[in-house]
Parts: structure tokens; sequence; C-alpha cells
């Protein structure tokens, strides 16, 4: 029975573990020059959490600077697209970031239009390529509902303080009548 015990776990473990694969950098040559690296700017990508892309682009190993004129980098999700204002990290040559604030949960795609140095982009980068979906903040929050702490747990202290409160009141105005 003990040798059938780590067989099983270690076969459960092997069943599981796509479920909580974290997504990682997804990096292709484009245009047979430059190597491209695009991610979030935070793992994991929370709902209503300030977030965004971060790109860099490279050529022969090094960072390819000033392409935020001639390169337009956007966020899609479903029907929605929106245009990201790309900034360069004055520290590294050849990373970009565009911040947004995901608000809702699921898989979104960016997207690379443009050019760099005449050679033109059209990239999509999406989850099947090993972008992290955008998860729920309730996955990581903590204590929450979930763990029994809620609302819920709040009614029976305000009643309690508001009860206290109009005992207060009432004795109050007794001693100013009188």
């Amino acid at each position: 029975m003990l040798k059938i015990r780590p067989l099983l776990v270690a076969v459960l473990l092997l069943l599981l573990w796509p479920f909580g694969a974290t997504g990682a950098p997804v990096t292709r040559t484009v245009g047979e020059r430059f190597e491209v690296t695009v991610q979030y700017m935070q793992e994991p990508a929370i709902l209503g959490d300030t977030n965004g892309v971060r790109l860099q682009i490279s050529e022969a190993g090094a960072g390819v600077s000033g392409v935020t004129s001639e390169l337009g980098v956007q966020v899609e999700f479903m029907e929605a697209v929106r245009v990201l204002n790309m900034t360069e990290d004055p520290a590294q040559p050849g990373v970009y970031t565009g911040v947004f604030i995901p608000m809702q949960e699921g898989d979104y795609s960016f997207v690379l239009l443009g050019t760099i140095d005449g050679v033109a982009i059209d990239e999509r980068f999406t989850v099947d390529d090993g972008l992290v979906r955008v998860t729920p903040r309730s996955d990581y929050e903590f204590p929450n509902a979930a763990n029994g702490f809620g609302l819920d747990n709040l009614a029976v202290p305000i009643a309690a303080t508001a009860l206290v409160g109009l005992m207060v009141l009432r004795i109050s105005r007794q001693h100013s009548a009188a």
C-alpha cells in the first residue's frame, strides 16, 4: 500500500498541474531580425488592479530603442480594443510598458502593429501563446467570505454598536430632562 500512495499522488499532480500553471513571457522572432517578448507587467493579472503590457524588443541581443512612434500596441478583450500609450524604460533600452486596468475576467490579447526599422510588424499574443488569464480578485483575497469573513460577520458587531449608541442616547436624554 505504501508504494501505491506516492504513485497516486504523482498521477494526481500531473493531472492537476496544467490548472495551476502560470503564464510566462511569450517570445518570438519577428521579421527575421527582431526578438520580441510580451508579458503582463504584473502576474498574476488580477481583475481591477493596475496592470499593463511589458514589451521587450532586441536585435542581435541588443535592445532596440525609439520605436514608440513607429509601433503601436493595443490590448484587446473580445470586441473591445484600446491602443496603449507605450513608454520606454530609460534604464533598459528596448523595454516598453503600457498601463491599463483589466475590468473583465478572461482572456486578453496584445497586438503589435506598425514597423520597426522598416520591417512590417503585425503580431498577436494570446493566452494560447502563454499569456495568463485575468482572474477575479477573490481568487487571491484573504481573509474573505470563502474563509468565513464577509459582510455577514459584520452584522452582529454593527447591530451591537447601534444598540449601545441608542442606549447611550436614551440615557443622556433622561439625564438632560431631569
